[in-house]
């Protein structure tokens, strides 16, 4: 995701009046994506810092940012998921803490353009080599093929309980992303 940016923003020094419309289009193309993504999935979103504005900090879904300076409903989402969608995010020490603690439950999809950043701090599950913005158009395609659908009303008690901090029946599904 970071090199995305560092390319667009290395162009944007040679040619500055086209660099804008460039970065703006690539930001709202990734963050309408990753909020389709959220919103079909019912699940929350966390952000680290360097992923902060790539999805709106106003959605519902959002619960700020995760790790050391996160916020407690952001760092609980992920300690309880079972299923982490992360996209290009560098999983640092600021974020997971202690590596054998940090999500213990969940199997890690792991989006990113460099090769080299999957599971370099944390061990995933499902690596996916690829342009964030082509991979989740085409998770979100087969999503929508699927005949497999979340149900939003199952998914109530662990949002409330996740807010609240009161109990929640075990077993259920959760999902997290993390960009």
């Amino acid at each position: 995701f970071m090199t995305i940016w560092r390319s667009l923003l290395s162009r944007s020094s040679a040619a500055p009046d086209r660099a804008t419309p460039e970065i703006t289009q690539l930001a709202n193309a990734i963050a309408d994506r990753l909020r389709a993504l959220a919103r079909q999935l019912g699940c929350p979103v966390t952000s680290t810092l360097m992923g902060l504005g790539a999805y709106p900090a106003t959605d519902p879904q959002f619960l700020g940012m995760l790790g050391m300076h996160g916020t407690y409903y952001a760092n609980m989402a992920v300690m309880e998921s079972d299923l982490l969608i992360a996209v290009g995010s560098r999983f640092d020490d600021r974020v997971t803490g202690k590596i054998e603690a940090f999500a213990p439950q969940a199997k890690i999809i792991h989006i990113d353009i460099d090769p080299s950043s999957i599971s370099k701090r944390v061990k995933v599950d499902v690596p996916i080599v690829g342009n964030v913005r082509e991979v989740l158009q085409e998770m979100l395609k087969q999503m929508q093929a699927s005949k497999e659908k979340r149900d939003a009303e199952a998914l109530k008690p662990w949002w409330s309980r996740l807010l609240t901090r009161t109990s929640v029946p075990s077993g259920m599904s959760h999902i997290a992303a993390v960009i």
